[in-house]
């Protein structure tokens, strides 16, 4: 008799290596999370026993307030001008930009200062050379400079066109920044050596600085723009449009050489009318300090030793006279903005404004029994109007009595809902104080690399960036970090599926991980392409300019930027802020640990390029 046949059993087949490596992260998934609840609930646990809510909210105030009263005269210290009495409107409508830079073009009596990195001959862009001819025609004293890499490359370069052979007939002074088809070999790095500031001044009085290029792209379609970019740009008058004029001077001559290069006449004479607005010394001596002297023109800024200088406290540099320039034959038809008030006098103003924001914040208090609705910022938020003598307006007194009914009406007044119909397309704040601040590292003018470092590091309750382009310095990246594990809500709002460029977004992906796992929320904005450079912190210090999270700005571009010390227009900018996080999505770390492996060395690559 036959046996019967053993069954046939099939080879047990071994897991992939893709399988193997999907278990693996999901049980270090799965363990992370376990260990990040017991990790909240200990600290619950532990916050308990302090107190409730409401005392710990409250200690995190006066904690703010004390740290922003020793703070404000480190920031009096990194250079730049500070003056009070200043009307600030803050711009983010393209269209409300170009109108209000196109009406004080029409309105110059005296001169008209443009400088540009981009500057296309498109509509936006006939339209502005159409208003300076118009102004040349009226004998306004019109000067124009725009960098040759960001207006001769591209799309409607505007090299040597007719409009722009026109205005110099008619006697304008057009200057090409470092030209790429006429390089000057004399400078070494020339054509990394960029000029990135916009800024637009009118007869010394009214000054425009911020992110906004004279372009289409940033102008809105109901002007005959593209409306692509989502841009921040602002609009300063009083005593800090004079101070915006050092700024000018600083660009005219590293277009020529630098301090001590010889001058064309045609070049000395614009120098001394830019310069005869503003009563301030020069802005090299009055923000380079006398350790450090400026490096020649081609020598490129060493990192280890610029990153090593960034950490150390610098104290306020001892102002110089001016240096030698030749009289002027002819007096400016406008009698000169005033002269900057003291150091000690500015010390309290600055002072006061901190006081004032602690008085705003009171008055929220007062005007809401109910706990915080807002659950994203730690503490109450200064929603209501205050007076500049400090004591609360009409609106707040109403929502005290009634706050139920009146916490709307406080909130739409505080935001230039009521009345006026400014709201986000433009309100102007009246008596701010404004500090003017430069960025040229080729002669060691850090102005704006340091004042954003100090406000980042010394952030209390909350600190909210917003840069296109983000892979900050070490300095900055250290600092942002060391904020969010001390419970600072730091959230950085960078450009998303829209970038122009492409591999700054890919780049600013690799350190994402360092970054979220620090605390640090980030967000990616969807509806356009976004180009804005601001910084809000504690709802004290803003900062609106053309300065980028990225190493061009930090190490090699001319930057301009203006920090602001109130309470209204910081709670302006925050408002803003939130209003573009609705359209923007946020990175989680889910999003970075499942990344494709192809995505993280591509990030790697681009890291390295975009830092070198």
């Amino acid at each position: 008799a036959t046996s019967p046949a053993a069954p046939v059993t099939s080879p047990r087949l071994m897991p992939s290596p893709k399988s193997i490596g999907a278990r693996l992260r999901k049980r270090l998934k799965a363990r992370t999370t376990k260990q990040a609840v017991r990790a909240a609930t200990i600290r619950k646990r532990v916050l308990s026993l302090f107190g409730s809510l409401k005392i710990r909210k409250e200690a995190a105030c006066r904690r703010t307030w004390s740290r922003w009263a020793s703070l404000s005269q480190q920031l009096l210290g990194v250079g730049g001008d500070t003056s009070t009495g200043n009307k600030v409107t803050i711009l983010t409508c393209g269209s409300t930009a170009f109108r209000k830079m196109w009406d004080a073009i029409d309105q110059a009596t005296d001169s008209i200062y443009l400088e540009t990195y981009i500057l296309r001959l498109d509509t936006t862009g006939g339209r502005t050379i159409q208003r300076l001819n118009a102004a040349l025609e009226r004998g306004v004293r019109v000067s124009l400079m725009y960098d040759s890499v960001g207006s001769t490359l591209g799309r409607g370069a505007i090299g040597a066109s007719e409009p722009i052979e026109k205005l110099k007939q008619r006697g304008a002074h057009i200057i090409e920044f470092n030209p790429i088809f006429n390089p000057p070999w004399n400078r070494t790095h020339w054509f990394v050596h960029r000029n990135h500031r916009k800024l637009l001044l009118i007869d010394g009085q009214v000054a425009f600085c911020g992110g906004m290029n004279i372009s289409d792209e940033y102008c809105g379609p109901d002007l005959g723009g593209t409306g692509k970019f989502h841009d921040t740009h602002v609009r300063v008058e009083g005593p800090a449009a004079s101070h915006f004029a050092l700024v000018a001077r600083d660009s005219l001559l590293e277009a020529f050489g630098g301090p001590g290069a010889a001058l064309p006449p045609a070049a000395a004479s614009l120098l001394r009318w830019v310069t005869s607005t503003s009563s301030s010394p020069s802005l090299h001596s009055s923000s380079t300090p006398a350790s450090s002297p400026a490096r020649p023109a081609g020598q490129e800024p060493q990192l280890a030793r610029e990153e090593q200088k960034e950490n150390q406290p610098s104290p306020p540099a001892a102002p110089r006279p001016p240096p030698h320039l030749p009289s002027s034959s002819s007096s400016s038809s406008s009698s000169p903005p005033p002269s900057p008030a003291p150091s000690s006098k500015l010390l309290h103003q600055m002072l006061d404004r901190i006081a004032q924001t602690k008085r705003m914040w009171n008055a929220w208090k007062a005007a809401s029994s109910s706990t915080d609705t807002d659950h994203h910022q730690l503490g109450p938020q200064p929603a209501a109007s205050v007076s500049r003598s400090g004591a609360p307006t009409v609106a707040v007194a109403a929502a005290a009595a009634a706050p139920s009914s009146a916490l709307g009406a406080v909130a739409s007044v505080a935001r230039g809902g009521g009345g006026g119909g400014g709201g986000l397309g433009g309100e102007t704040h009246a008596e701010v104080c404004v500090q003017v601040l430069a960025a040229n590292s080729w002669r060691n003018v850090r102005q704006v690399q340091r004042s954003l470092r100090l406000s980042v590091q010394n952030a209390s309750t909350r600190c909210y960036i917003t840069s296109p382009y983000f892979h900050p310095p070490p300095s900055l990246l250290f600092a942002m970090t060391t904020a969010a594990k001390r419970g600072v809500d730091v959230r950085v709002l960078t450009s998303g599926d829209r970038c122009d460029v492409p591999l700054a977004r890919i780049a600013s992906r690799y350190i994402y991980a360092k970054l979220i796992k620090s605390g640090v929320r980030i967000y990616e904005y969807q509806p356009a392409t976004l180009h804005s450079k601001t910084v809000v912190v504690d709802s004290v210090y803003s900062f609106l300019g053309s300065f980028n999270f990225d190493r061009w700005s930090y190490h090699r571009n001319l930057e301009v930027g203006m920090a602001v010390l109130d309470p209204q227009v910081t709670k302006d900018m925050e408002t803003r802020f939130m209003d573009n996080l609705r359209g923007s999505r946020e990175i989680k770390a889910d999003d970075i640990e499942d990344a494709p492996f192809i995505d993280r060395v591509k990030s790697t690559v681009a890291y390295v390029l975009a830092t070198s």
